[in-house]
């Protein structure tokens, strides 16, 4: 607890300032214990920062601990991965100004021009968005991986083939983990974290304000009424838009991709004949 600890963040890195007590720079390993409160005998433990992705702390620390580590990896297509965290961090967070579109924001990526993004996404969003096309370099973060705690360590899941097939792919893992995979034979598999477009930009903004001090089972049951009240759809405009923005950064991930198959042996087929839609489902 929390899901989440950012324990093994990079120094340089903002959002290590997540970490709710001293990282390992501070506590050293011994400090991971304490996001452990359940007695470790005959269980598994699990932890899920998305960041250390990106950080060379985690990579180092990691390849020193037990060999029975498993590094699962959720690789969601590049381009709608992006859109998705735009999304996100735009309408739920409010960490990008609303003047700040997504077609704009790509093509200055592609365009070379991180420099005028800034101004328009929160300081602790700057070592993200920004770079939003390298991270989307899966190939290249993934053979780091690979060279600090060995492939034999890694276990890859496309998050396309999660959302076609759920229980395939958990009980692969399950496999992998020895979890006794039944669990997910009668598993309803819920859909959580669905982003959504903002009606009221301000409301947004409130709700997360009071969000903190709202028990969770009654925040679960406010988040459906919120919903009907703040979801709009996009415009055409806005589809169409974000469609050509896609197609421009399936083109650039194109050769990443290739490379990403050949390295891991991965079947990406799931990426190329996903349709050409640009709702987000997180």
């Amino acid at each position: 607890m929390p899901k989440e600890p950012f324990f093994l963040m990079d120094q340089s890195d903002p959002l290590i300032g997540n970490c709710p007590a001293p990282t390992v720079h501070e506590a050293g390993l011994g400090g991971y214990e304490a996001f452990f409160p359940e007695p470790r005998s005959g269980r598994l433990r699990f932890e899920a920062t998305t960041h250390y992705y990106r950080q060379a702390t985690a990579r180092a620390v990691l390849s020193g601990m037990s060999s029975d580590l498993v590094i699962v990896f959720v690789l969601r297509k590049p381009s709608r991965r992006m859109l998705s965290a735009f999304l996100y961090a735009r309408e739920e967070l409010g960490k990008i100004s609303p003047e700040l579109d997504f077609t704009t924001y790509v093509n200055r990526l592609l365009d070379g021009n991180v420099q005028a993004i800034a101004p328009f996404v929160a300081a602790d969003r700057r070592a993200l968005l920004p770079h939003a096309l390298e991270h989307g370099h899966y190939v290249e973060w993934l053979i780091r991986w690979r060279e600090s705690v060995g492939d034999e360590r890694l276990h890859l899941i496309l998050f396309e083939a999660m959302i076609e097939n759920p229980r395939r792919e958990l009980c692969r893992l399950c496999s992998r983990l020895g979890i006794d995979e039944t669990f997910y034979d009668d598993y309803s598999f819920p859909h959580h974290n669905r982003t959504i477009l903002m009606k009221f930009r301000s409301l947004q903004h409130l709700g997360r304000l009071v969000a903190p001090a709202i028990p969770q089972v009654a925040k679960r049951q406010l988040r459906r009424w919120y919903v009907r009240i703040q979801e709009r759809h996009p415009t055409s405009h806005e589809t169409t838009a974000w469609t050509a923005a896609l197609e421009r950064l399936d083109a650039h991930f194109a050769p990443w991709n290739a490379r990403l198959a050949n390295e891991f042996g991965l079947d990406l087929d799931i990426w190329s004949n996903s349709p050409s839609r640009p709702e987000d489902k997180r």
